[in-house]
């Protein structure tokens, strides 16, 4: 069976159809594809549309993604409360703090390569002015 994430009461949750096998993505990071589908995130330059709290096992399957607020993620490399996050190329949160990157969210709690840690899902890019 799939894991399942933990996402606060008053989180933003949305479904969406995925564009591939999510079953074994969730906490991962979702980037938003054409024609409205999901797929998990393979940089940080992505359009990044959220983390997944629980994935479909198949193209085409319905999945669950927190779009604002606190839930749970995993870490894809170590994280340290306080950084701004953004994804790294098997979908998992990584920080960020370099101009361009698109973020998805601030890390509330410290995390290892792997770990399942508290998050709040908000979207920016960093220094992107002129």
């Amino acid at each position: 069976m799939a894991r399942k994430m933990w996402v606060a009461p008053r989180a933003t949750v949305i479904t969406k159809i995925s564009s591939e096998d999510m079953s074994a993505a969730a906490g991962g990071v979702a980037k938003s594809d054409a024609g409205g589908t999901v797929s998990i995130s393979d940089a940080a330059t992505d359009t990044l549309a959220g983390i997944l709290i629980d994935g479909g096992a198949a193209s085409g399957d319905a999945v669950t993604v927190c779009i604002l607020g606190f839930c749970q993620g995993r870490a894809g490399d170590t994280v340290n409360e306080g950084d701004l996050l953004t994804s790294e190329s098997g979908g998992r949160a990584i920080a960020t703090t370099t101009k361009g990157n698109f973020t998805i969210a601030k890390a509330y709690a410290d995390a290892a390569d792997g770990d399942y840690f508290k998050m709040l899902v908000t979207h920016g890019r960093i220094g992107t002015y002129a």
